[in-house]
């Protein structure tokens, strides 16, 4: 498969000069290029690449220092994905609900020592036993009443309890207090928020598409320091999508039968139905780049109302116990969030929710007291940015719930076309491109 891909480059791009780039070495690059740290830790973890699973070391102005490669054997992310299908969740696709329900669980005792590190500082996973794993069925509809809840939690304490010591092994050897993750398990959020609070660690960069979709980034990085002198920049942002034009969306409206107005004040009149408790799809600018939803292509709504988390979660076709994001803006986070690191523009990091506002906004607390914030500021996301101040002096908190803008097992919204059957086909309430937003009203007219 390699020489025939590498005939059709040959064949496709005349005189091409072909750099080949080891798997974990892009995911280590597309977190450590663009970190803005000159000095730091990196550690990759995912399923396997290359016939790893993981490489650890130390960063310096664009030079990797590899300290030890992590076998397929030792395999964190696979560990991971077998717990999930454990559950009955499907592996390599919804590690993430696995990790919603971990708090509502206790680790199995009997299985704490499944995977542990020897003297060495090598994993040792117990093969037979994750094997036999799988042996359970479970008919209940909701985990969070029987044993699924322990065994994801299980899977999450043996994922942190190996990343955290893999941690503790590279600060044996340094004294730095930076660290970049990459690979597909940097987007446990949980693990990453450990790793940032154990002791001697001070800041955390995770790639916003930190899973296999982000190596081709890596590897153009890595190249590209390799070949140039062009200083790359530290990634502040990840709108680096598409853009839907607002003049083909007007004129494709005129010719329909879709009820639409263009909005004179975009922040102030969606917070206004925001804090109607209306569910608002949000199209805006460049998509991003990465899983999450960062106020581009998001669902929008309220979270001073508690069953806000049920409701949108219905309108996803997610299961009611899964936790919803907020957005925050930046410059109020430490008003609502406990954390090291106050800054998550990312939403890659969770943080303890401050006693005294967890009854304001209820719609974004997790079980275990905590939320997966995303930190908004003006110069990443203005518009997004007017939106939160606006939503605070209508509802008097700074905070919006935001979750991704698709339907269950669907990609995000990517086109105009994508957006309105996502409209038309749910219970979102209205929809946002731009300044024009769409009702479900069926006699078509500018409003």
């Amino acid at each position: 498969m390699k020489k025939i891909f590498l005939n059709f480059i040959k064949k496709r791009f005349k005189n091409s000069r072909i750099i080949k780039v080891r798997h974990h070495i892009a995911h280590a690059a597309s977190s450590c290029l663009v970190s803005g740290f000159e000095k730091s830790l990196f550690l990759t973890l995912d399923g396997r690449g290359d016939f790893e699973s993981g490489i650890m070391g130390i960063y310096e102005n664009g030079d990797f220092q590899i300290l030890r490669r992590i076998s397929r054997y030792e395999s964190l992310g696979e560990l991971y994905s077998k717990f999930t299908a454990a559950i009955g969740f499907r592996s390599h696709f919804e590690e993430g609900k696995t990790m919603g329900l971990a708090p509502y669980g206790n680790p199995i005792k009997a299985l704490s020592d499944l995977a542990k590190i020897d003297k060495s500082g090598k994993i040792i996973i117990d093969g037979r036993r994750l094997m036999n794993l799988g042996q359970n069925s479970f008919t209940g509809d909701d985990p969070t009443k029987d044993e699924r809840k322990d065994i994801a939690a299980t899977a999450q304490h043996l994922l942190e309890k190996c990343a955290l010591s893999l941690v503790e092994q590279l600060k044996e050897v340094s004294n730095i207090s930076k660290i970049c993750i990459a690979g597909g398990s940097a987007l446990n959020i949980d693990m990453n928020s450990k790793i940032l609070n154990s002791d001697g660690i001070d800041d955390i960069f995770i790639q916003p598409a930190s899973s296999d979709a982000g190596t081709a980034l890596g590897a153009a990085l890595y190249v590209h320091h390799q070949y140039s002198s062009k200083k790359i920049s530290t990634m502040e942002d990840t709108y680096l999508g598409p853009e839907i034009i607002h003049s083909e969306v007007e004129e494709y409206l005129k010719n329909s039968a879709i009820a639409y107005k263009q909005l004179s004040d975009v922040p102030n009149e969606i917070a206004k139905i925001l804090s109607e408790n209306k569910i608002v799809a949000w199209i805006q600018g460049r998509a991003e780049f990465g899983p999450r939803a960062l106020g581009s292509r998001s669902l929008l709504a309220n979270p001073t109302t508690p069953e806000m988390w049920k409701k949108l979660n219905r309108v996803k076709g997610r299961e009611y116990w899964r936790p919803l994001a907020p957005s925050v803006i930046e410059e109020k986070t430490s008003n609502y969030f406990s954390s090291k690191k106050l800054k998550s523009p990312f939403m890659l990091l969770s943080s303890k929710v401050k006693n005294e506002q967890k009854e304001k906004i209820p719609a974004v607390v997790h079980v275990d007291g905590t939320a997966r914030q995303q930190t908004v500021s003006k110069k990443s996301n203005q518009l997004y940015w007017n939106l939160l101040n606006e939503f605070e002096k209508v509802n008097g908190v700074p905070v919006l719930i935001n979750t991704s803008l698709n339907l269950p097992r669907e990609p995000m919204v990517n086109s105009l076309q994508d957006g309105l059957r996502t409209f038309f086909s749910s219970e979102i309430d209205y929809l946002c491109i731009g300044n024009i937003l769409i009702t479900k009203d069926w006699l078509g007219h500018v409003i």
